[in-house]
């Protein structure tokens, strides 16, 4: 069998030749990498992780798909587009950074601390993990910012959209068949995205 035959006759609770393991690592982009003591031995990406797993840990991981809210390397979905009438502005003061979204329910703002464990450079994204620890305004505080984030983290509806997703999706199916693994795709936040969107209390055990 295959990683990917063995994973999901598994999840079929069908026999396998052994038991499959797939994990996740998180690849780290290059400003998350900097200056560590310790380096992943492949690169910032899904699929040269993939690939580390199946060649040199003789291990199978799944392989995500750039649908959803998730996309390698950063959590805001390229397939959310905001609405007419949306636009952003980045600016920094001191080392406060900060971002807003114009939409026709008004501004919905964010701020963070920036230094240099920041990775996400002149940007604040609405679905980082590193949200919380910089954030001095989070994106959401009240109902008010709520309406104005439906203006921006839209589903797909156009027809063009869509065929961009089945046509990216195929290119990774590709990649995955190649490796003899599985695909997933991630879909929704769950909690997670209320953390990385409202902020949270820091340093809880």
């Amino acid at each position: 069998m295959n990683h990917r035959e063995r994973l999901l006759a598994a999840l079929r609770r069908r026999p396998v030749d052994r038991p499959p393991l797939a994990p996740f690592f998180n690849p780290l982009t290059e400003p998350q990498r900097a200056g560590r003591r310790w380096q992943f031995p492949f690169g910032p990406s899904d699929l040269e992780m993939a690939r580390y797993c199946v060649e040199e840990l003789e291990i199978g991981p799944a392989l995500p798909l750039p649908v959803g809210d998730y996309h390698p390397n950063f959590f805001m979905s390229l397939y959310y587009r905001p609405g007419p009438g949306v636009s952003a502005r980045v600016w920094a003061e001191g080392d406060v950074l900060h971002k807003v979204w114009s939409t026709p329910a008004g501004d919905l703002r964010a701020a963070v601390r920036y230094d240099e464990r920041w990775p996400h450079g002149y940007d604040i994204p609405f679905y980082s993990d590193f949200n919380v620890a910089h954030f001095v305004t989070p994106w959401l505080k009240n109902e008010a910012d709520l309406a104005c984030l439906r203006y921006i983290l839209r589903p797909l509806e156009e027809k063009e959209e869509l065929e961009r997703v089945r046509f990216e999706a195929r290119q990774w199916k590709v990649q995955a068949e190649r490796l003899g693994l599985a695909t997933i795709a991630h879909v929704g936040m769950g909690l997670t995205g209320a953390l990385q969107l409202c902020g949270g209390p820091i340093g809880c055990a």
